[in-house]
Parts: structure tokens; sequence; C-alpha cells
């Protein structure tokens, strides 16, 4: 062999050493896949991988996360209006799920709170609905966290934010 194709060897050999080796950053967690398929998840730290063989799939935040749902109309059973905005904070307890489960974890919480919050709502009128705000807080969270369970998160808290404002009765 020529020193060239020894030189060439030891190359290859160090490229291929060098992406083995990958480094997750703390608070985060990465989904490996060997040859399309789950293989595992890559906690904090030093982690190795085969390199051409395992790829990373996605990497995801371990941290605590605040969804805030856009400004809703909120319509009571009384035909009232008013407009509401919603906070939900949502942390990544099953790492595979949240990458396999479901397209858009976030956009799935989100919709999921406002559907539930229109199903209570609409079924009270608007001043019960104010005086048990924190009731109608506690029955979303409840909704939440077995529908989010599914998909890897766990819900924390969710906190409702009421505009002053009451609109007339709507027209439908």
């Amino acid at each position: 062999m020529t020193m060239a194709m020894v030189a060439a060897c030891a190359v290859a050999v160090a490229v291929l050493a060098f992406r083995a080796v990958f480094v997750v950053p703390h608070g985060k967690a990465v989904v490996v896949e060997r040859l399309g398929r789950f293989r595992k998840v890559a906690q904090a730290g030093v982690n190795v991988r085969v390199p051409l063989i395992d790829r990373e799939r996605a990497r995801v935040d371990l941290r605590e996360h605040v969804i805030t749902t856009p400004l809703t109309d909120a319509v009571a059973s009384g035909n009232l209006m008013s407009w509401v905005t919603m906070r939900v904070a949502v942390q990544v307890v099953d790492v595979e799920a949240v990458v396999y489960a479901n397209a858009s974890w976030v956009s799935a919480v989100e919709l999921s709170a406002r559907v539930e919050f229109n199903n209570h709502i609409g079924t009270v009128p608007w001043p019960e609905a104010m005086r048990t705000r924190r009731g109608i807080d506690e029955a979303i969270h409840a909704f939440l966290r077995t529908r989010a369970g599914q998909w890897g998160i766990a819900v924390k808290s969710v906190e409702l934010t009421v505009d002053s404002r009451i609109f007339g009765a709507v027209v439908l």
C-alpha cells in the first residue's frame, strides 16, 4: 500500500469516529433511528451512534413550555360573548411518544384546550361561568391531562384570562 492510501484510510476512520460521538445538551433529548426505525432516546451527555446507519430524527426540549392560545371568542349559553386566552403549562415526559404520536403536539394541545373550553362554556350561563372559572380551569386541566398523556406530555397547569368586556347577544 502506498502512503496516500494509508493516509486516506486514516482520514476516513477519523471522520467516522468523529461522527460516531455526539453530545446532547442538558434539558434536551434526541431520538435516534437506525435505518429509519426507532432505536433509542439519547439523553443529555455524550452518546455514541453507528455512523452512516444511525441518524438523528428529532431533538426535543424537555423543559417546561407555556402554550398561549390566541384570543378566542367565548359564547356562553345566554348568547353573551367575550374574549378569552388560555395559558397551558406543559412538559415533555415521553420523548418517543412526542416524536411519533402527533405531527405537532403544540398545536394539538392548543386545539384540544380550546375545544374543551368551548364545550364547557357553551352549557353554562355567563355569570355562572365567571364565578366558576376555577372549576372550568380544573375541568380543562383534567381533560388535557388524559389527552396529552397519550402524546407524551404532562400538563402542569391551565389558566384562563377573560376580557372584562361582555358583548351583547350573538346572532347565529
